[in-house]
């Protein structure tokens, strides 16, 4: 079932929207998927969306009064179930059904002998349910005490079996039905046989009479069934088979009913020992089971999540060290860079660091992929690239090192676009090598625009082959963009690709003074052009100018 998310505003009823799987915009303007027509909203406020790990991320679109989560005004966050967002004097509540299921018991049930009845069934129409006698509240009392203590989803049905089935004779499971066809067989996720202290040994072979028709009509109405040989009141659904050898009353209810699956408490007492409230009863603990079934799970669910959160931003923090910390501080050069992955962590890499000969290793790579699996392998290039360069500056030998490294350590269908240049700062001569990626931007002194040469060689880590070489010169003035292709390939809203000329249209036509004004003109392009759609692949763009004879305090 798809999350919603309920507004609730000064005044007024609260108001429910059910999130879509490509993202809602909250905003003011009519062309928001929510629109909030409030002076303090602005335009396009806010966007939530579901990444691939799963998660719904609530991202402020540079809004200006700022979306505020638990009274911290935010850029971006995971959604988890109950949290409270505040735009203006809004509050957004992020609901969602838990998604997973309790599994078997499997030390009980493997203990468990499972019989089918084949006796004749009679169904009759259900009325208003009955109230529970005072024994049967304290039972129920007991229950809730008891599963109020419970910490897992797997404890629940157990401890439930356990709580409900003591008495002589009595049994209590729990069985999932799964779809709608009549023949599927069930599942048995819990059971426990009663008896008094000592009649059978913990652990003990139980058994199970489990009536078809019984859960059928429980799958196919959603409701409580009864079937038995003795007299039940007229109120009650009743079910009646007839079994001379083992008379016996036997009460199933629905806890959780989903297209997929039906998981139901089933009940089996001796008839001597059953009562007319015995259905009722029945409707009582499924209904207590399942608001706990539904606690835990969210509970679980709210614990994994924020630990994949905690994982990931440790992840994030350890990628954002790989990357250039600070300028580089060498007299006529300025570079600047932008690195902002389309998830937590990324496949981009950038990378600016001086040499021992003075020269300047300039690198910008992009994994084929997105996410961790892709952050992987962009580490292992940085530390690769970054010692051999140690030892060769020759470009041949590190592209050659490089690619089989990454030949031998990475899956086969993983590869990695690059261009690595040296650039000497002394006389702007630039020597590179480009595995695969699309060519720089040589941006002209005064105006204009032009990519800089061809692919020298296919990306690394796909073929064993040699790399070759070029060799370019800036002129003073002169600068060099480098980006992947979260700027060429975003889309509009229209689905058009932003792509390389329009990059080359863009920079030519732009007056620039510094690589920070590079950098900044190129992101705000793709990002207007891309509108309020969600951030489809990394972003990466470096600039490096050769500003020999300008001013230094410009």
């Amino acid at each position: 079932m798809a999350p919603t998310l309920t507004i609730h505003a000064e005044t007024g009823a609260p108001q429910h929207f059910q999130l879509k799987a490509k993202g809602v915009v909250i905003g003011r303007v009519p062309d928001c998927d929510i629109c909030i027509p409030r002076a303090e909203v602005s335009r396009h406020h806010a966007r939530i969306f579901q990444d691939p790990f799963g998660r719904w991320i609530l991202e402020d679109l540079g809004s200006g009064n700022g979306t505020w989560v638990d009274g911290e005004r935010i850029e971006a966050c995971a959604l988890t179930p109950g949290k409270k967002v505040m735009i203006a004097q809004h509050t957004l509540v992020f609901s969602q059904e838990p998604e997973g299921q309790i599994g078997p018991d499997a030390s009980a049930v493997s203990k468990t002998t499972v019989f089918h009845d084949a006796g004749d069934v009679t169904l009759r129409e259900p009325t208003a349910e009955g109230v529970l006698s005072h024994r049967r509240m304290q039972q129920v009392n007991t229950l809730i005490e008891r599963i109020a203590q419970l910490t897992a989803p797997a404890e629940l049905y157990p401890e439930s079996c356990r709580c409900i089935a003591a008495e002589p004779g009595q049994v209590a499971a729990v069985v999932r039905l799964q779809g709608a066809a009549a023949s599927a067989e069930p599942e048995l996720l819990a059971v426990h046989s009663g008896g008094t202290a000592g009649a059978r040994p913990e652990g003990a072979a139980a058994q199970v009479h489990l009536s078809r028709r019984v859960l059928r009509a429980v799958r196919e109405s959603g409701d409580a069934v009864i079937a038995s040989n003795v007299p039940s009141a007229p109120s009650q659904m009743e079910l009646t088979v007839i079994d001379l050898r083992r008379p016996r009353t036997v009460c199933a209810a629905a806890i959780v009913a989903e297209d997929e699956f039906t998981d139901a408490l089933y009940l089996d007492t001796p008839s001597g020992a059953a009562d007319a409230g015995a259905l009722d009863f029945a409707r009582a603990v499924a209904r207590q089971v399942a608001f706990a079934r539904r606690s835990l799970l969210l509970a679980e669910d709210r614990a994994q999540r924020t630990a994949l959160d905690q994982q990931l931003d440790w992840a994030r923090r350890i990628q954002e060290r790989l990357m250039p910390q600070t300028a580089i501080d060498i007299p006529g050069v300025d570079t600047a860079t932008c690195y902002r992955p389309a998830m937590w962590v990324g496949g981009d890499y950038c990378d600016l660091w001086q040499l021992h000969d003075g020269r300047l290793a300039v690198c910008v790579a992009d994994v084929a992929g997105k996410g961790l699996p892709a952050a992987m392998v962009m580490s292992n290039l940085q530390a690769t690239l970054r010692a051999t360069m140690a030892f060769s500056t020759d470009l041949r030998e590190v592209m050659d090192h490089v690619n089989r490294q990454l030949r031998e350590s990475t899956p086969d269908d993983m590869f990695v676009t690059m261009f690595l240049g040296l650039y000497s700062p002394s006389d702007g001569e630039l020597a590179y090598a480009n595995a695969g990626h699309m060519p720089p931007m040589k941006v002209l002194s005064g105006a204009g625009a032009a990519p800089l040469g061809e692919a020298t060689g296919p990306p690394v880590g796909v073929v064993d082959t040699p790399f070759e070489t070029a060799a370019s010169r800036l002129e003073p003035g002169a600068g060099l963009v480098l980006v992947t292709d979260g700027i060429t390939e975003a889309e509009s809203p229209t689905e058009e690709l932003f792509g390389l000329d329009r990059l080359e249209r863009i920079l030519a036509g732009g007056k620039f003074t510094t690589a920070g004004q590079i950098v900044q003109f190129v992101v705000d392009a793709a990002d207007a052009f891309r509108g309020h759609a969600p951030q489809g692949d990394d972003v990466t763009v470096l600039a490096l100018l050769n500003i020999t004879g300008q001013d230094p305090s410009c």
